[in-house]
């Protein structure tokens, strides 16, 4: 009876040792160094855009990124967002692309390489929500889409 005592330990702390995922702590780990860089990513586009530099804006948006502005407007590809953008920052109401400030809320990993990020943001145009999908390709992490939601009303010019 000891013996089978024995046994059923010994089958035991095998298979809770077997069980154990050493890659698992280090996924950790790499979840986490994924995480503070879609959040630099992020702080990143807000500086960029406070200086109008469209060109580093999108510096890490995916060529088949979609974006949706705080009106609706859809807009598909890099290419046709950066169009929009460039006429958005030489428009008379320039003034009021800047002093964005804004928090990464969350970062949600829906896999290893993709996530889920939301962006709480306060500009001279009034507070919205950002949603990010971000992809991770060739070790690097790019926009895939955005989406803002304006919060309230927008503010009277």
């Amino acid at each position: 009876m000891k013996w089978l005592l024995g046994l059923f330990g010994g089958l035991l702390a095998l298979g809770m040792f077997c069980s154990a995922d050493p890659r698992g702590r280090a996924r950790g780990a790499a979840q986490d160094g994924d995480e503070a860089e879609i959040r630099t990513l992020i702080q990143q586009l807000g500086e960029a855009w406070n200086k109008h530099d469209v060109k580093a804006f999108l510096a890490r948006m995916a060529d088949d990124a979609d974006a949706v502005n705080r009106f609706g407007q859809w807009y598909r590809g890099r290419t046709q967002l950066e169009k929009h953008l460039k006429e958005l920052h030489a428009a008379p109401f320039r003034d009021m692309l800047v002093d964005r400030s804004s928090q990464v809320e969350q970062v949600r990993f829906l896999t290893p390489e993709v996530a889920l990020a939301h962006e709480r943001v306060q500009e001279k145009t009034g507070r919205s929500i950002r949603t990010y999908v971000v992809q991770k390709k060739d070790g690097r992490w790019w926009i895939q889409s955005a989406d803002v939601i304006q919060i309230g009303n927008l503010p009277a010019h």
